[in-house]
């Protein structure tokens, strides 16, 4: 089973995908992508933290330290650079079920259901 990017946009700037941040070579953008697997119905989200290399360096110069997870860094924001950094990555992803090949995106962008547990509280 392979996935496929459906889609992306951010909660940061508006939901319009030529919009770019004020400063798009010193930036820290949330990106929401919406993934799904070939011949599945419907996607899930996962969430990336797209970092430039001049705010990494900004929060370094100011913390002395950045955790990195979910996160992509790019010199420049570009929406094309982010669609082709996500796609790139699930090029080189395959399982034999969703939630297998969910659990290898989660090790790149934050998957809305990681953790998720359908007991009923009551």
């Amino acid at each position: 089973m392979k996935a496929y990017l459906d889609g992306i946009f951010s909660i940061d700037l508006s939901s319009e995908k030529p919009e770019l941040p004020a400063d798009p070579e010193n930036c820290w953008i949330v990106i929401q992508a919406d993934i799904g697997s070939y011949g599945g119905s419907g996607a899930d989200t996962f969430t990336f933290y797209v970092c430039t290399i001049s705010k990494l360096n900004h929060n370094l110069s100011i913390k002395g330290f950045e955790f990195g997870r979910h996160l992509i860094l790019v010199k420049r924001f570009d929406w094309d650079i982010v669609e082709h950094a996500i796609k790139s990555m699930l090029d080189k992803l395959e399982a034999d079920t969703w939630e297998q090949l969910a659990a290898k995106i989660h090790e790149y962008g934050e998957w809305e259901f990681n953790d998720y547990d359908d007991t009923p509280i009551c």
